[in-house]
């Protein structure tokens, strides 16, 4: 997650418009999807805080003409599949030009991540 936090800017710039920071799951077709979460999960972990190791979310770009920009999806796919050949892939195409899986945005922004201890703010 923290690589787009750190892209973001740096593309705002760049492409002169807003990036947004887009948290969700993958429709992949299989029962469960990738990372998938549902409102009950984020009301839950809004009440209680994450505990644990890892979040079962993802995230990525998305611009105003809906465009998505995932700078790690096909990394974490090749490693979960112990696979070397599409390592450091990036997925860069308008959201319903996508084939194979489709991306379910569910929280815009960092907030959500602060709220539930994820990112911890330095003061």
């Amino acid at each position: 997650m923290p690589i787009h936090l750190k892209a973001r800017p740096v593309l705002e710039k760049w492409l002169g418009c807003s990036v947004y920071y887009t948290l969700g799951w993958i429709d992949d077709g299989s029962s469960n999807g990738l990372f998938w979460f549902d409102d009950e999960i984020i009301a839950e972990k809004l009440a209680a805080g994450h505990k644990g190791e890892t979040l079962n979310i993802h995230a990525w770009l998305t611009l105003p003409t809906m465009e998505i920009i995932d700078l790690t999806l096909t990394t974490t796919l090749c490693l979960l599949q112990g696979r070397k050949e599409g390592e450091g892939g990036v997925i860069v195409k308008k959201a319903d030009e996508l084939t194979g899986l489709s991306y379910k945005p569910m929280l815009i922004g960092e907030t959500y991540l602060h709220n539930i201890g994820v990112i911890k703010s330095i003061t």
